[in-house]
């Protein structure tokens, strides 16, 4: 398995960075036997110009490292921006996934 950055997440990169967003590089599936988290953080730093070596190593599947990625994105995003005295605004996906139709939202 040579699995790594994938195209369509480097395209997903690509614009968060060309509209000045924060990128907070995740490894997931370190549980698979032929994961290569080091390679992989150190092909992120290649191909996008980004410094992922301290990336948060983490697998979707099991769970493990998930608390990692949620204070990783915590600590990394910035503060939502507006009137603090305004009415909440917030958007709501609630998603699953089917074997016949895939993800439905």
């Amino acid at each position: 398995m040579q699995a790594g950055v994938e195209a369509q997440t480097l395209a997903n990169c690509y614009t968060a960075i060309e509209i000045d967003l924060e990128v907070v590089p995740i490894l997931n599936k370190i549980d698979l036997p032929a994961a290569e988290p080091e390679r992989v953080a150190e092909e992120i730093e290649d191909i996008v110009g980004i410094d992922a070596i301290d990336a948060v190593r983490c697998s979707a599947k099991t769970g493990l490292g998930i608390e990692d990625v949620l204070e990783e994105i915590v600590k990394k995003m910035p503060a939502p921006e507006g009137d603090a005295e305004a009415p909440l605004q917030a958007l709501i996906i609630d998603s699953w996934f089917d074997n016949y139709l895939a993800l439905c939202l």
